[in-house]
């Protein structure tokens, strides 16, 4: 009798099968404290840059993670630091500040997080007796104004952003933290994105979230462009801002999580037959 030998079969590790990504290895660097660096220092530039580009390069993320003992466990959750990088004359300065949020200048007076964040529960004060702790455990955090997301403008003043109902108005040249904008004074939404998109008009468009007795809406949120003819005041201005469309949620206790608005140039528009307009 013939016998017939089977094949052999090799295993092929994980990583053969899946070999690492190139250029982050590890996202340890994205996670860690940095010192803010208020005054301008110069840069080291590869290349040229031509002398008739002149302005600033605006970006802000998170840059402290820790107070005290307490760490913030997601990337999300870093107090918010400002970067600006200035162009003139082919050179580059680079300066950066922490921005003074509630939350950031709450935390350093305590040494330690007492403001929750997206991914990081603050921890009950240890100065409170027993049931006092106890029952903050069943508070609901108040929303955020760690506004790390992005830089935005509305009618012509600098604002940082993040998902919740607070921004925080800005000095674009020296990074001072100004007044904090609570976008439920203005319009009827619990919540916006950070990042709008403008017309050539100056006019301003974002996404809100709302909810209530009602259900569950997405809203289309317009800014209105500066007066020109306005005197202009030191001081956060959304007036005229106005909620232009409403859409339904198609599950009122399912509802998508919106980070972005996106608009594109369209002679039509198309909805999932469970979603309904309120215009």
């Amino acid at each position: 009798m013939s016998s017939t030998a089977e094949p052999q079969t090799h295993s092929t590790s994980s990583r053969q099968k899946c070999p690492p990504g190139k250029g982050l290895e590890s996202i340890a660097p994205l996670v860690q404290s940095v010192e803010e660096t208020p005054d301008p220092i110069p840069t080291t530039i590869k290349g040229t840059i031509p002398t008739w580009i002149y302005g600033s390069f605006l970006r802000n993320g998170p840059g402290k993670f820790e107070f005290g003992k307490d760490r913030y466990t997601h990337w999300f959750d870093g107090m918010a630091m400002m970067h600006r990088f200035h162009l003139c004359e082919g050179n580059v300065t680079y300066s950066s500040r922490f921005l003074r949020s509630d939350s950031y200048v709450q935390n350093s007076e305590k040494n330690r997080i007492v403001v929750s964040e997206f991914g990081t529960l603050a921890m009950p004060d240890p100065c409170k007796n027993i049931f006092s702790r106890f029952f903050s455990r069943f508070q609901v955090p108040k929303a955020t104004d760690n506004a790390s997301v992005n830089f935005v403008k509305y009618k012509g003043d600098y604002y940082v952003s993040t998902e919740t109902n607070y921004m925080r108005r800005v000095d674009p040249q020296s990074l001072e933290t100004k007044e904090k904008v609570d976008w439920t004074q203005y319009i009827a939404v619990n919540s916006a994105t950070a990042h709008p998109h403008y017309d050539r008009d100056g006019a301003t468009y974002n996404m809100g979230n709302s909810y209530g007795k009602n259900g569950f809406f997405y809203n289309i949120i317009r800014v209105p462009p500066p007066d020109e003819n306005a005197a202009k005041e030191d001081s956060a201005d959304l007036t005229g801002s106005k909620v232009v469309c409403s859409i339904r949620a198609a599950e009122a206790r399912k509802p998508s999580i919106i980070t972005a608005l996106s608009c594109r140039r369209t002679t039509s528009c198309s909805l999932s037959s469970r979603s309904s307009w309120t215009c």
